[in-house]
C-alpha cells in the first residue's frame, strides 16, 4: 500500500504534468510573471485590467506558489491573449519551482527589499532570487525593471 507522501508526490508531479501540456497548448498566449519585495500585486491587477480591456486576460492574483500557479493554468482557458500571474519568491528556489511551468514571455521585477528578511538576509540574496525571473526568460523575451531600485537595475547585466 502506498503512503501518503508517495500519493501526494505522484498527484504533484501529475499537477506538474498537466500543467506543462496545458502550457503547450497555450501558444499564442502571451505569458507574463511578476515578481517583487513589494508592488507585485498591484502591479498584476493593473497590467491585467488594461490588457483585459483589448484582449481575453487571464490575471492569477495574490495566491502565487507553485500549486496557485499549476491551479490558474488549469483554470484559464486556451484562447486567453494574455496570462498575467504574480510569482512568490518568499524564500530561495520558489522561483525555480514555478518558472519552468510557467515559462513567461515577459518578466517584470517591481522592487527589491527587506520583506523576506528570514529567509534572506541580505537585499542581494533577494535580488538574486527576484532575478530567476530574468534570466529564465527566453531570448526572445522581455524584461521590464525598476530602474529607481539599483538591485531591479543590475538585473539589466
Amino acid at each position: 500500500m502506498m503512503s501518503d507522501q508517495i500519493r501526494h508526490g505522484l498527484r504533484q508531479v501529475l499537477r506538474q504534468v498537466r500543467c506543462r501540456v496545458k502550457r503547450k497548448r497555450m501558444a499564442q498566449t502571451t505569458f507574463v510573471g511578476i515578481t517583487g519585495s513589494c508592488g507585485k500585486t498591484t502591479t498584476t491587477h493593473f497590467l491585467g485590467k488594461i490588457l483585459s480591456d483589448a484582449e481575453s486576460c487571464f490575471v492569477g492574483i495574490h495566491e502565487n506558489g507553485e500549486n496557485s500557479v499549476m491551479r490558474n493554468m488549469r483554470d484559464a482557458h486556451c484562447a486567453d491573449r494574455f496570462f498575467v500571474q504574480e510569482l512568490t519568491g518568499h524564500e530561495p528556489g520558489c522561483l525555480q519551482k514555478v518558472l519552468p511551468l510557467l515559462r513567461p514571455d515577459i518578466g517584470i521585477v517591481t522592487t527589491i527589499g527587506q520583506d523576506h528578511y528570514r529567509s534572506f538576509r541580505t537585499l542581494e540574496a533577494t535580488a538574486e532570487e527576484k532575478g530567476t525571473l530574468i534570466e529564465g526568460l527566453p531570448k526572445s523575451g522581455v524584461a521590464v525593471l525598476n530602474a529607481d531600485d539599483p538591485h531591479v537595475l543590475a538585473m539589466t547585466e
